[in-house]
């Protein structure tokens, strides 16, 4: 079965990009909360894997952008991450605030959320893909989860594995447009996720790939105006830091 369209019509659905990373620190457990509690129930995070394999919420290759760790992530192991301030960076407010595992993150958001978008960055190599399925099926959020990547080939991977969960191809480049489009044309049970500037630069194309049924969600979108053009061209699946506003458009929209 494929995925289904966001609510009745021409609602969209906003996605939280990191969590409500406007507000909180992106990949937290109070960013992906902020959100729920703001009404939003679509969580986008990204996943990196700790030097014993364990996914845990995280942005960047290296640690000093949004931590007060430094090097590579993957040379930490799990625990040696939850040790990390996360928070402090972003806000005093959030001083402590740890690097969560996946498992963490998915116990913590329950069954609030409608949807998830975890996004499992590229590694130069296929990660735990094991453990990261068993973590999803036995969150009870396997069936509202979309699996995004960059790297197309960890969602061939994926799919080897688990032929019934939802995959996004996230798109960034031009180049990469067409393929990841016939990609998930041939899948049938995902979704293209390219970078919004590429959907707005060529609307017939855009078109194009919504008249052919192909599902698609975009990011990151935090100008209402930008997202009313996005919806006009039929893209309903939204993807924000500014969770508040984009929220206020789609209840207005």
């Amino acid at each position: 079965m494929s995925l289904s369209e966001p609510g009745g019509g021409n609602r969209p659905e906003i996605i939280a990009h990191r969590g409500y990373s406007a507000r909180f620190p992106e990949n937290t457990v109070p960013a992906l909360l902020g959100a729920l509690a703001w009404g939003c129930g679509s969580l986008e995070w990204d996943i990196r894997f700790a030097a014993d394999g364990i996914p845990v919420l995280f942005h960047d290759e290296t640690l000093e952008r949004t931590s007060n760790g430094s090097g590579l992530l993957s040379r930490l192991t799990s625990a040696e991450l939850s040790e990390l301030d996360a928070g402090s960076w972003f806000s005093s407010t959030f001083r402590g605030i740890p690097i969560p595992t996946l498992q963490e993150a998915l116990a913590r958001i329950g069954s609030r959320a409608i949807r998830v978008y975890p996004e499992v960055k590229a590694v130069g190599g296929l990660p735990d893909l094991d453990t990261l399925l068993r973590i999803l099926r036995s969150s009870g959020l396997h069936s509202r989860t979309t699996l995004l990547s960059l790297d197309h080939a960890i969602l061939d991977e994926v799919r080897a594995r688990d032929p019934e969960l939802s995959l996004g191809w996230v798109v960034g480049r031009e180049e990469e447009l067409g393929p990841a489009a016939d990609a998930v044309e041939a899948d049938g049970k995902g979704l293209l996720d390219p970078d919004a500037a590429l959907l707005l630069a060529d609307p017939s194309r855009t078109r194009d790939l919504v008249a052919r049924g192909i599902p698609i969600a975009t990011w990151t979108v935090d100008d209402p105006a930008e997202a009313e053009a996005l919806r006009e061209l039929g893209i309903l699946r939204i993807t924000t830091n500014r969770v508040s506003h984009l929220l206020q458009w789609a209840e207005a929209s």
